[in-house]
């Protein structure tokens, strides 16, 4: 399994923000920043041999600083930044089909830039960015993207959805829907949009749905597994996704929904953008 290493970029803070979470994307997205490409691709923490990719922050340069190194720990806190979460796992020593994943720092924009492709290390080179070091290793391609959201939907409705996406295209996941409402249930829905390389939507699953009565008259916690092949060629397009949880009453969501996936695969708009025109369609909430 794999997840994508997005960078995001802020022109009014010169500020370039390589991340793997949805805490890091809704980070970047509120702050202003926009999408520029995916560097790589991270590894869970269960896989072989890995180290944590640490985020660091200034607040006196509002810079983004990740590092996966003794000596990038010990230069971001020596700087004043503090440590904000770990965005994901890399590896400390190259193997095949890997790639380092590199530092450069921009002194006169007091930045630092993490890159693991060609483009990101001829674009730090060009405007005046100096290596510093490897941070670690990387996935050049995804093995497997993690599945892993969870949504308060409000009036005490919770539901979270963990998996996988093979790099076939398979889904396994399993979905939590529960309410802590003493007399009032509701009923959940889960879709998972996919995206290409340029953070683009190109498609989705079916939407699953699943009901909770309320805590007093039945059955309030749930959980269920379900999976889900998607067209070969999707697959292989796809390098990354955005998980959908939301109300689903027969008469309103659904319809919204898959009229805001397909808007999105049809105009190919950006995730963000798609993601914000579906949740103003349907009570949503995206990764």
């Amino acid at each position: 399994m794999s997840t994508p290493l997005k960078l995001y970029y802020s022109p009014s803070r010169e500020d370039n923000f390589t991340t793997a979470t949805a805490a890091g994307e809704r980070d970047a997205l509120s702050a202003g920043y926009t999408f520029v490409r995916i560097e790589g691709y991270s590894y869970p923490s269960s896989h072989a041999n890995v180290v944590p990719l640490k985020l660091y922050f200034s607040d006196a340069r509002g810079d983004n600083f990740l590092t996966a190194t003794q000596a990038g720990e010990q230069s971001a806190q020596a700087a004043g930044y503090r440590f904000v979460r770990i965005e994901g796992y890399v590896l400390p020593n190259q193997q095949p089909n890997t790639v380092a994943l590199k530092t450069f720092w921009s002194p006169a924009r007091e930045d630092n830039f993490a890159t693991a492709t060609a483009t990101g290390e001829q674009d730090a080179v060009q405007v005046g960015y100096q290596f510093i070091r490897t941070e670690g290793y990387v996935s050049s391609t995804p093995t497997g993207v993690v599945i892993d959201l969870d949504s308060d939907l409000g009036a005490n409705h919770y539901m979270a959805t963990r998996g996988v996406l093979t790099g076939g295209g398979h889904i396994d996941a399993t979905t939590r829907t529960r309410t802590l409402t003493w007399l009032g249930g509701f009923r959940g829905g889960v879709q998972i949009l996919v995206n290409d390389a340029n953070d683009i939507i190109i498609g989705a699953t079916q939407i699953h749905t699943f009901g909770v009565d309320g805590t007093a008259i039945g059955r309030s916690d749930r959980t269920d597994y379900w999976s889900e092949d998607l067209d070969p060629q999707l697959a292989a397009r796809t390098t990354g996704i955005h998980v959908l949880h939301f109300w689903s009453p027969s008469y309103q969501a659904p319809a919204n929904i898959i009229g805001g996936v397909s808007d999105a695969v049809q105009r190919g708009l950006p995730a963000a953008q798609a993601i914000a025109n579906i949740v103003r369609g349907g009570n949503s909430d995206g990764k």
